[in-house]
Order: C-alpha cells, then structure tokens, then sequence
C-alpha cells in the first residue's frame, strides 16, 4: 500500500487552528493520576477542563459501543480452530477514571499562560460481550449464559488538546488536537497476539492519505467533500485480527482484501466536523473464550465540505 505520508491541507476553519506539536504519549491512563500545572503562576485548569468538555472533542461516544454484528466477510480467525463462534459482540464502559496533564506556554507579562496542550486519558473499565447465538424463539438479543460470553475489558483513551486565549482574562478556546488512541491489552502473555493498527489509509477524491496515530500530535484537518466517495485501509500487524471502521453510518468489519489489509468504504456524513474509528482486535478476542481482550484503534477529526 503505498501512498503519501500526512501533510498539511488547506487553511483551516477558525474553530480549528490545527498546528504540529507531539506530546509524549502516557504509558497507561490508569497509572497516571491529576497533575497539577508546574508553572508558578497558578491557573484555573477548570476553566479548561470545561471548555474542553464544551468542545465535545473528548465524548466517550468517539469510542463506538453497542453490539457489533460479526456476520458477512472478512472476519473469523484464519489458520486457527474457533474455539467460541460469536455472531455479534457487545461493548459497554459502565466507569471511567480521568487523569489530566496540563502543559503551558506562552505566558503574558504576569507569568500568565496563554496557550496549553491538555493530555485527556480516561481509563476506561468496561466489558466485552461476545454473542454465541440469539434465542430461536426470540430475534431480538437475549441475556442468558448459555449464549454469552463475558470479557473484561479496560481501555486507555487518550488525545491531546490545544486551547490558547487572548489574555489572562479571556476564555480559553480549542484551538488543535490529535488522533484518539485507544488501548485495550489486559496483561496478555504473547508474542503475536496483541492487537495492533500499524496505518490507515484514507481516499477520497483528489486525497489520498497514510494516518499513523500513537503520538499524541496535533496535526492538520482532513477535508472531505459531501457525496465524494471515501475509501477506508487498514493494515493490522497479525492478519488473523479483526479490523472495524465506524464512521456516520455506524460500526462494521472491514473485509480482508489482501494479507495484513483491511478495506472498505467510509460513509463521511453530512457537512461539518466528523470523527471516523478504525480499530484492531486480535482474533481470541473475539473467537476464544478464555483469552483476555486487545484491542487498538485511532479516531481521526475531519470536515465534510458542503
């Protein structure tokens, strides 16, 4: 799969002032705790927090739920005895834990900031669902242990956001962020095992792209005109695994269409900012029952021009 790498579009949207700027990324959500900011001056990180959260670039939503049908090509384990045939699976986060990082710069004449890159980790502490079979007499998904299996499944949800403000007075304002990177290896013991995204790419009209996440790092905004058609590739690290995309029509497999690919059609949505998930879970996630779960995936921010 060969493609240009990431580069800057055109000018953005005064929303979103995307600029280039990594911020490491936190080894795991749920062993970090709330940091206070180191600068001297103090500041109201509510005030940012609340803006943040205004924004809606840190939803649970970007991480998709709900069940997730397994019927049709493209999944099942390859070169392995399916120890469960799950029909569907089902993902839910009853809790989430929040552990933010605040780093400033550009201060005023007062040691005031007035810009800050703002790390959201939320470790996520949900369940992974895999459905067996429905009940004959009954189409609908029932809850009963003879056709469900349940998984723990804990996640580290992570993106960078940038906000900067006029004055020590004024409003903090988004201004920038990355990828959302999503973590799910609940102390799997393996070599080949752990699920993991290595590059999405994305066509559509004249662009075409390679996205790589990870690094946290604010980077430009993808534009994608209304009613172009859109072309999602994965390529995963195990090509047992399976790889979904989650856009405006909502979450399915992408088919293999070659070893270690994954590809499909992306439904951008109607006009205005978007987020599409491509996501990686290895093959025993889904088709063993005694394994824990891994899961890796990226939701990526982008315009749906009119």
């Amino acid at each position: 799969m060969s493609a240009p790498v990431r580069s800057p579009l055109r000018p953005l949207i005064a929303f979103l002032a995307l600029a280039a700027l990594a911020t490491a990324l936190s080894a795991s959500c749920g062993d970090n705790s709330p940091t206070r900011p180191h600068d001297p001056v103090a500041v109201d990180t509510a005030r940012i927090d609340a803006a943040i959260v205004a924004s809606g670039l840190d939803a649970d939503a970007l991480t998709p739920l709900g069940e997730v049908a397994l019927s049709g090509p493209g999944p099942g384990p390859i070169g392995t005895t399916a120890i469960v045939s799950p029909v569907a699976f089902r993902r839910w986060i009853p809790r989430a834990d929040y552990s933010y990082r605040y780093t400033f710069s550009d201060s005023d004449g007062t040691g005031q900031p007035l810009r800050v890159v703002a790390l959201r980790c939320k470790y996520q502490k949900g369940q992974l669902q895999l459905v067996k079979q429905y009940a004959p007499q009954d189409p609908t998904p029932a809850d009963s242990l003879d056709r469900l299996v349940d998984k723990g499944m804990n996640a580290d949800w992570m993106r960078s956001v940038e906000l900067r403000r006029v004055d020590s007075s004024g409003p903090w304002i988004v201004t920038g962020v990355s990828e959302v990177v999503l973590i799910v290896d609940d102390h799997r013991v393996c070599t080949d095992c752990h699920a993991k995204l290595q590059e999405v790419r994305l066509q559509a009209g004249a662009l075409d792209m390679v996205l790589t996440g990870n690094d946290l790092q604010l980077d430009s905004l993808l534009h994608v005109t209304a009613g172009t058609p859109a072309t999602v590739t994965a390529r995963a690290a195990n090509d047992a695994h399976v790889v979904l995309v989650t856009d405006a029509s909502g979450t399915r497999v992408l088919p293999r269409v070659a070893p270690n690919l994954f590809s499909g059609s992306l439904v951008p949505g109607a006009a205005g900012l978007r987020h599409f998930t491509v996501e990686v879970l290895s093959d025993s996630t889904l088709y063993d029952d005694a394994v824990r779960a891994s899961q890796h995936g990226w939701s990526f921010l982008y315009v749906v021009d009119p």
